[in-house]
């Protein structure tokens, strides 16, 4: 049984975070279509606000319910620790870079959103696959 500081964090954490989502989803505005390309910008807003969801309940679960190896209090990292951790920070920085960098791109800007939509929902597979695949300690 959890005691009530701990409830109220995990409160706090998700109200955080939903209030991130939905700040991210007013500010897109994701079914307000463009008159030149409707589609590719959809796509790449609604996907990055599920990925966007996804992510945030991943920290979540890694905040929480993640019992860390035992090696790793002592500093001891293997090889996959490193390559999980670099690719948790390309899941974390690059479609919030491609969102924040969108509107500088003109000419090509319906490729562009065709491919940032394929990254995002490309990092979404590999978040849901280490959500499903990790061992959480609920």
């Amino acid at each position: 049984m959890q005691n009530f500081s701990q409830v109220f964090l995990h409160l706090i954490f998700i109200g955080s975070f939903a209030f991130f989502v939905l700040l991210a989803g007013i500010l897109l505005k994701p079914f307000r279509l463009h008159k030149q390309r409707p589609y590719s910008t959809a796509a790449m807003k609604i996907s990055y606000l599920v990925y966007l969801g996804v992510f945030l309940a991943y920290i979540y679960l890694l905040l929480f319910y993640y019992d860390a190896q035992p090696g790793a209090e002592k500093g001891i990292i293997n090889f996959k620790l490193r390559l999980e951790y670099v690719a948790f920070l390309v899941a974390f920085v690059v479609p919030n870079v491609a969102m924040l960098i969108r509107r500088k791109i003109k000419r090509w800007r319906v490729n562009y959103n065709i491919i940032a939509s394929s990254f995002n929902i490309f990092i979404l597979l590999y978040l849901i696959l280490r959500i499903w695949i990790t061992d959480w300690e609920f």
